[in-house]
C-alpha cells in the first residue's frame, strides 16, 4: 500500500497544497515526510512494516542540522538545539520498520487489519497489548476493552474499543525519556526538564476507537480515533482523527 499526502490544513487557515511544498524550497527532511510512503500489509489488511524505512532512518539522523537552523534563529544557541533534536531523532531512527507505521501514518494503523478478527456481537473483550511508538519512541503496555455490534439496518459492523495505559509503566517510560533528552542540557535546562517530567508523572490518558465497517465488503466507512490526555488540576486535552471513505460519484 502506498500513501501520499495531498493537502493539509488547520481550522481557520486555508488548505495547503503539500505537492507544492514537496516541489518547493522546503527543507529536505520535511520533503521526505511528505513523499509517498509504501507499507507492506498482511493477509487481513493490517500494516506489517514500512518498506522504505532504511531511507527514512537516514533522513531522521541527518535532520537535526536543518531543524536547528530552521527553528533556532540565534546561531549561538544552535549547537545546544541540535543536540536536543539529535537525541529526539536518534530515538525514532532506532525503531524498526515494523514500528515505523504508527509514527509515520497517523490513524490508519488502528483501523486496518481487523478482517481476521472474530468476536461475538454484544460481548465485551479485554485485551492486553502495547501502545506503539508515536509522539515518543517508546512502547507502553495498555489494557483494551472492545466490542462489536451491527447497525439497526444491518449495513454496518461497528467496532468500539477503549484503551488505557499501565500507569506505572507509562510514567517510568516518560521519566526515562525526559532524562535522556536532558543529557546534553546545562543545569538550568536540566532543572526545567525535571519539573516538566514531574508534571508528566501526573498524566492520565485514554484512547477511544470507533470504526464502522461495510458489512458486505469489510471496507472502513467511517472511523473516529480520539486520545484524551489530562494532568491533575488542569483541563483535559486531546486529539481526534476522523477517517471517512471517499465514495465515487
Amino acid at each position: 500500500m502506498t500513501v501520499q499526502m495531498l493537502s493539509g490544513g488547520m481550522p481557520g487557515f486555508d488548505s495547503i497544497d503539500l505537492a507544492a511544498v514537496q516541489d518547493g524550497n522546503a527543507p529536505a527532511f520535511l520533503k521526505a515526510f511528505l513523499a509517498p510512503m509504501t507499507f507492506d500489509l498482511d493477509a487481513d489488511g493490517g500494516i506489517l512494516r514500512m518498506r522504505d524505512w532504511p531511507q527514512m532512518q537516514q533522513v531522521l539522523r541527518s535532520a537535526p542540522d536543518e531543524m536547528s537552523a530552521l527553528l533556532e534563529p540565534d546561531a549561538s544557541k544552535r549547537p545546544a538545539a541540535r543536540k536536543i533534536f539529535e537525541t529526539i531523532m536518534s530515538g525514532f531512527a532506532a525503531l524498526g520498520a515494523e514500528q515505523a507505521p504508527t509514527m509515520m501514518l497517523k490513524g490508519w494503523p488502528s483501523v486496518l487489519g481487523h478482517a481476521g478478527t472474530e468476536l461475538e456481537a454484544g460481548a465485551d473483550y479485554d485485551v492486553e497489548s502495547e501502545l506503539p511508538p508515536g509522539v515518543m519512541p517508546v512502547t507502553i503496555p495498555v489494557t483494551s476493552r472492545l466490542s462489536v455490534s451491527r447497525s439497526a439496518d444491518g449495513a454496518l459492523l461497528q467496532l468500539r474499543q477503549t484503551s488505557t495505559p499501565n500507569k506505572v509503566a507509562m510514567r517510568a517510560a516518560l521519566s526515562d525519556y525526559f532524562m535522556k533528552l536532558g543529557a546534553s542540557l546545562d543545569e538550568t535546562g536540566k532543572a526545567n526538564l525535571r519539573k516538566a517530567a514531574e508534571k508528566m508523572q501526573q498524566m492520565e490518558m485514554s484512547d477511544d476507537l470507533d470504526i464502522d465497517f461495510d458489512a458486505s465488503t469489510g471496507l472502513v466507512e467511517h472511523a473516529r480515533i480520539r486520545r484524551t490526555v489530562s494532568l491533575a488540576g488542569e483541563k483535559s486535552n486531546g486529539e481526534t482523527i476522523v477517517i471517512e471513505r471517499v465514495k465515487a460519484h
